[in-house]
């Protein structure tokens, strides 16, 4: 079909199929399409992370009707978040049935910034706050109890795994957790959040597991961004960074002769 010069050529899930090198084969096909002929290619996919490499524009349909039409990063998060008021909050807090087992059940996760509810896009120099509220349902000699973080970019790789560094027996009762992620830290793309409850001293037990339960997107605005080179409001790379993660570290050059 890519050799019949179409001037919109419709892909409709022809990388499920194939090994990785007809994939690849056909990934490269559809940029020289799009990118190099300049013709359109309107590519149908459930793979959020393929959508969120080759398209720079989405629809969204939703029972055969358009639910969005626009911004890449925007669709991919409803997409995952079909079923949920926002894609940075989860509230079980009203429901009958709360996610867990009899020790520990799930109350709240969300994302804040700068101390409220953040929006689907984070700056990427923004500090962020991962938060979760649960409830212990029973003390337990010796079963120390901890949330942790599991944190994956949009092509489901993980990019780290957050676990406090200290933790005490919980007596019956409601807590809340925050872990900071530093700004700078997180390269701009799609990320999904995991939480969870386990506890040590009985051997590893997990409580509670909710995987993909928020997402949101880092957004790079370029300039102004510290780990950015700029001179005199020129920025040296404007390009998009490769990794998972971009952080922010200290460097120093002096000259030696």
């Amino acid at each position: 079909a890519a050799h019949l010069e179409p001037e919109i050529l419709i892909v409709d899930e022809v990388l499920a199929v194939g090994d990785a090198q007809f994939q690849k084969k056909c990934l490269g096909k559809m940029e020289e399409v799009s990118v190099n002929e300049g013709r359109t290619v309107l590519f149908v996919s459930h793979s959020m992370p393929t959508i969120s490499s080759l398209c720079g524009r989405c629809i969204l349909l939703d029972q055969g009707k358009i639910a969005i039409n626009g911004e890449t990063s925007l669709a991919v998060l409803s997409y995952y978040n079909t079923n949920l008021v926002s894609a940075t909050l989860v509230d079980y807090s009203q429901k009958e049935k709360l996610p867990g087992d009899q020790f520990a059940k799930l109350l709240k996760f969300y994302v804040q910034v700068k101390g409220e509810i953040a929006k689907h896009e984070i700056n990427i120099e923004d500090e962020i706050e991962l938060v979760i509220e649960y409830i212990i349902l029973q003390e337990e000699d010796k079963l120390y109890a901890y949330p942790n973080f599991h944190v994956y970019n949009a092509a489901g790789i993980c990019v780290f795994i957050s676990t406090p560094d200290h933790t005490d027996i919980h007596s019956k009762g409601k807590y809340r957790s925050v872990c900071k992620i530093p700004g700078n830290m997180l390269n701009e793309g799609t990320y999904s959040i995991g939480v969870a409850v386990s506890s040590f001293g009985k051997g590893v037990l997990v409580h509670l597991f909710e995987q993909n339960a928020i997402t949101f997107n880092i957004k790079d605005n370029i300039y102004g961004v510290p780990t950015r080179l700029q001179v005199n409001g020129i920025v040296a790379y404007s390009g998009e960074f490769p990794g998972t993660m971009r952080p922010l570290l200290n460097w120093r050059s002096e000259q030696i002769s």
